[in-house]
């Protein structure tokens, strides 16, 4: 697979050197405990294991100026649904980044994927990942409790949903060129 290019940023699969950094990342209790998976104390052999995709998984490494800063990840599910995920390391909060990364991904599944619909949520005190999400067009349609490995306890979440209709894509399709701004290159994905 071909690295995308954004704006600012390369999403790349991750290589075994990437471990050591994204064990530090994923380490700090700020960005583990925001995500459902991650138990603490996180090192180099959870890192490697993590970064490996599966079948129909696809975790990718964001990158910005050579340096891995976090990751977003796709999972497709059977009947055209698909999830996503992402985070950032904590430096690295608060610059666009997470936005620019996961509406590279759910543009192009969108378009060339064809998937029908994006499931994604986050844990009810991440505001910052609600106001991701809903800038990418997601909708809000449900609470659940959902176990977090490292805080050790059952948290709060809040489930979104896109599908192609509301995301532009159905009879009427929209372009997103002006609202993301990018043309990627992604599995032979190619650009705009």
């Amino acid at each position: 697979m071909k690295p995308i290019r954004t704006a600012r940023l390369v999403l790349r699969k991750f290589v075994p050197a990437d471990a050591s950094r994204i064990a530090r990342l994923l380490g700090d209790p700020r960005v583990a405990t925001m995500m459902a998976d991650i138990a603490l104390p996180f090192d180099e052999r959870p890192a490697t294991q993590w970064m490996k995709s599966g079948w129909g998984d696809l975790r990718l490494c964001i990158e910005r100026d050579g340096e891995s800063i976090g990751a977003v990840s796709y999972h497709v599910y059977i009947g055209g649904q698909a999830g996503i995920g992402y985070w950032l390391g904590h430096p690295y909060w608060g610059h666009g980044y997470a936005f620019e990364a996961a509406s590279t991904v759910v543009r192009n599944a969108l378009i060339y994927d064809r998937v029908q619909m994006f499931t994604s949520g986050h844990f009810a005190d991440n505001l910052a990942s609600g106001k991701i999400l809903t800038r990418l067009g997601f909708t809000p349609h449900g609470r659940r409790p959902l176990w977090c490995a490292a805080r050790q306890e059952v948290v709060d979440s809040i489930a979104y949903h896109l599908t192609r209709t509301t995301a532009g894509f159905g009879p009427k399709r929209r372009s997103w060129a002006g609202v993301l701004g990018f043309h990627p290159v992604f599995n032979g994905w190619t650009s705009a």
